[in-house]
């Protein structure tokens, strides 16, 4: 009788370690899905800043390029052809008066004017190309970005996991914001 109780009691000991060893292994998997959920959770978090900074940084580049679709040179053309012909009129009936002087240093002065916004306006075309360079840059680190997000955080047999383990869902999940997000749904 003592045998058979000794081997049940072993049989049962190693049931029970092996339970054990179980339980433990799921809490740790589990703690493993939440620091997961958690760090897809940041990591969304940074996406979704840098896609709003591109936004604004977009926006603002098409505002400066509508602003320079009314180049201000033109402002200066009618101004100059008025002056032409002022300066014209007088050059035919006074041209050494001080009023044709006067009109002539305002020609020259408009001209002046005109030329510097055109050089301006050059400089800011340029910069702006450059800018769009930049920008596109940018865009296509962010999609690189939003690439492996996706591809961990989304397309992984962890995310699924995450999903369908109520303890670890509800850890990184609990919150009304982070069930809106990416990591918390099967669909994004």
């Amino acid at each position: 009788m003592k045998c058979h109780t000794l081997s049940w009691s072993v049989t049962g000991f190693t049931s029970i370690f092996i339970c054990a060893m179980l339980s433990i292994s799921n809490q740790a998997y589990a703690l493993d899905l939440v620091a997961f959920g958690r760090s897809c959770l940041n990591q969304e978090k940074a996406l979704n800043a840098d896609r709003k900074a591109i936004e604004a940084t977009e926006l603002e580049r098409l505002r400066a390029r509508q602003r320079q679709n009314s180049l201000p040179e033109d402002d200066y053309a009618q101004e100059l052809a008025d002056l032409e012909n002022t300066l014209d009129a007088c050059l035919e009936t006074e041209p050494n008066s001080g009023y044709c002087h006067q009109v002539r240093m305002q020609y020259d002065e408009l001209q002046y004017r005109a030329e510097k916004a055109r050089e301006d306006n050059f400089t800011e075309l340029n910069n702006t190309t450059l800018a769009n360079n930049d920008s596109l840059y940018e865009r296509e680190l962010f999609i690189q970005k939003k690439e492996r997000f996706e591809d961990l955080c989304r397309d992984s047999d962890a995310h699924y996991s995450l999903l369908n383990s109520p303890s670890a869902y509800q850890a990184v999940c609990g919150s009304a914001t982070a069930k809106h997000s990416i990591t918390c749904s099967f669909t994004d």
